[in-house]
Formats: structure tokens, sequence, C-alpha cells
């Protein structure tokens, strides 16, 4: 008589647990790099709209010489620590001005944005303080290439 076994081997299972393994790092690795890329795709729309309110900033002072004033007296604005680490690792020069978060709508007039940044008028190049990290490295300005 023949005995009929039910149930799975061991050599089975392990080679469910080995399939199953490999399908999570598949899929946590996919997720971690979806993660960065949206994490990378949010940092260049905010540095975007701090880049087109800057550049509006200077073609209006362009045209009216008191708002050129103005733009001088953000020269005020404290910097914070990270501020000064980035100016001196990046070689930034004195002419760039500290925006925090809480200064972004009041001086600039832009709602709802996150982090602090270091804004030059005169050839309105913007770096963001806290920067994105993407693949192993991290960005400061716009100029990332996914």
């Amino acid at each position: 008589m023949i005995k009929s076994e039910k149930g799975i081997t061991l050599v089975a299972l392990v080679v469910m647990v080995i399939i199953i393994t490999i399908l999570a790092t598949v899929t946590t690795y996919t997720g971690i790099k979806s993660y960065e890329k949206a994490q990378v795709i949010e940092f260049k729309k905010r540095m975007s709209i701090v880049e087109e309110r800057v550049r509006t900033l200077q073609k209006r002072a362009d045209v009216d010489p008191s708002l050129e004033n103005r733009l001088s007296d953000f020269s005020e604005n404290t910097r914070s620590s990270e501020a000064n680490s980035l100016i001196n690792e990046l070689n930034l020069g004195n002419e760039y001005v500290f925006f925090s978060n809480d200064n972004m709508k009041s001086q600039l007039g832009i709602d709802d944005i996150k982090g602090s940044y270091l804004i030059n008028f005169e050839n309105g190049k913007v770096y963001s303080v806290e920067g994105v990290r993407y693949n192993g490295s991290t960005y400061y300005d716009s100029d990332i290439t996914e």
C-alpha cells in the first residue's frame, strides 16, 4: 500500500522563504528609490518657486529703484550656523542673503514653503540650506539630474 504524504517538504519551505525574501528586497529597494525621487521632485518644485520669485523681484527692481534698495536691506537677515557652514563649504561670497522659513512670507511673499535659503539678488542664484540627498550626494541648488 502506498502511503500518501500531505504537506510540504523542508526543501519546498526553504525555496519559498528564499523567493519571498528576494521579492521583499526588490520591493523595498524600489520603494526607497521612489521615495528619493519624490523628495527630489518636491525639492525642485520648491527651488523653482523661490527662483521665480527672485527673478520677479529682479525685474521689478529694474523698473522701481526703491525696490532695489529694499533688496539690499535683506542683508540684515541673521544667518543660521547651517547657512554659514554652507557658505564656507560652497565658497559663496557675502552677497548671499539668508531667508529662514519664517521670513519667506513676510519678506519675499512666498506662502507655505519649507526650508531656509541663501539668495543672491544680483545673479539670481538660490541655494537651499538643507539641500536634498540623492544617489549618495547632497544637492543644494536645482541643478540635479535624475
